[in-house]
C-alpha cells in the first residue's frame, strides 16, 4: 500500500503537470497573463515562445516524477516551479491550488529513499558452499577476491550474495554458484550463519549452504566471474590451510567450510548406515 500511495503522488503530479504542459504549448496567449512580466522580459526569447518552452519543461519534469531514478531531482526543480509561482503570481484565486501540488513535491522529495526505490533483493546474505567428491577425497570450490574489493579484498571465499525476493534461500545458493563460477549445482542444506558488519550501515545477517556439485553449464569447467575473483580452484580439503581465507569477527570462511564438510559426510555416513533398511522398503 505505500508503495501504491508513492505512484498515485507521482502520477497525479505528472498528470498535472503534463496537462499544463501541453495547454501553454496548444494555446500560449491564454497563458500569458499568469506570467509576471519580470519573467517575459528576462527571458531571451520572445513572449510565445517563452510560454511554450515552459510547458516543455512541464512535460519533461513530469517524465522525470514517473522515472525511478530521477523522481526526487524532478520534485525537487517542480516545487521550486511551483514555489515561484505562488511566489510572484499574484492571482491567489487561480494559484490556491498549487499550494496542494507543492505539498506533492515536497512528500516525493522526503520520501523514504527505500520505499522510493525499492530493492528487487532481500536484506538476508546467501553464501554458497559447493563440493564435489573426488576417487579418495572431496574438493570444495573457491576463489581469490579481486584485489579492488571494498571488503575482503584478495582473500578467498566459495561466494556470497544477496537473496533475491522472489526465491527460496536455496536457490540462491545455487544460483550465487552458477553466477560466480558457471557451475550448476543442489543446494543441500543450510550449514553456517554469519554476520556482516559494514562500517557505518547496519549489520547484515546471513546463512551459507552447503551444495553438492551437478556439472558445468558450458560443459567444459569453471567460467568465474573475473569482476568479482581473479582466479579459482578446486581445493582438497585436507589442503584447506593452503589459502588465505576470509577472516570473519565471528570465524573465518575456512570455519564455515569445515562445517559444510562435516555436514556432507554425516549425511553420507547416515546414507550408507539406512542403505539395508531403505531396500528392505522398496
Amino acid at each position: 500500500m505505500i508503495i501504491a500511495a508513492f505512484w498515485i503522488l507521482r502520477i497525479g503530479l505528472a498528470a498535472t503537470l503534463i496537462y499544463a504542459g501541453i495547454d501553454m504549448m496548444i494555446q500560449p496567449q491564454v497563458w500569458l497573463g499568469f506570467f509576471p512580466a519580470f519573467a517575459l522580459a528576462a527571458s531571451p526569447l520572445k513572449e510565445t515562445p517563452t510560454v511554450i518552452m515552459h510547458g516543455i519543461a512541464h512535460i519533461v519534469l513530469a517524465v522525470g516524477l514517473l522515472y525511478p531514478k530521477t523522481v526526487r531531482w524532478a520534485a525537487v526543480f517542480t516545487a521550486l516551479l511551483l514555489m515561484g509561482v505562488l511566489i510572484f503570481s499574484g492571482d491567489w484565486f487561480v494559484t490556491f491550488r498549487d499550494v496542494g501540488l507543492l505539498a506533492i513535491a515536497v512528500a516525493l522529495i522526503v520520501w523514504p529513499k527505500s520505499v522510493a526505490e525499492p530493492s528487487t533483493h532481500n536484506t538476508l546474505q546467501v553464501g554458497a558452499i559447493c563440493l564435489r567428491p573426488t576417487f579418495n577425497s572431496l574438493e570444495v570450490l573457491c576463489a581469490q577476491r579481486t584485489s579492488d574489493q571494498v571488503y575482503y579484498p584478495s582473500q578467498w571465499d566459495c561466494g556470497v550474495g544477496r537473496a533475491r525476493m522472489d526465491e527460496t534461500l536455496e536457490q540462491a545458493a545455487e544460483r550465487k554458484i552458477r553466477e560466480s563460477f558457471g557451475v550448476e549445482s543442489r543446494a543441500l542444506a543450510p550449514v553456517a550463519s554469519f554476520s556482516f558488519f559494514p562500517t557505518g550501515r547496519k549489520v547484515t545477517q546471513g546463512v551459507k549452504y552447503v551444495c553438492l556439485f551437478q556439472k558445468y553449464l558450458n560443459g567444459k569447467g569453471v567460467a568465474l566471474d573475473k569482476k568479482e575473483f581473479s582466479q579459482w580452484q578446486w581445493l582438497p580439503i585436507e589442503q584447506l590451510d593452503a589459502v588465505a581465507w576470509i577472516q570473519g569477527r565471528e570465524r573465518s570462511a575456512a570455519d564455515d567450510v569445515r562445517s559444510a564438510i562435516s555436514y556432507y559426510k554425516a549425511m553420507g555416513e547416515f546414507d550408507r548406515r539406512n542403505a539395508p533398511a531403505a531396500r528392505s522398503l522398496a
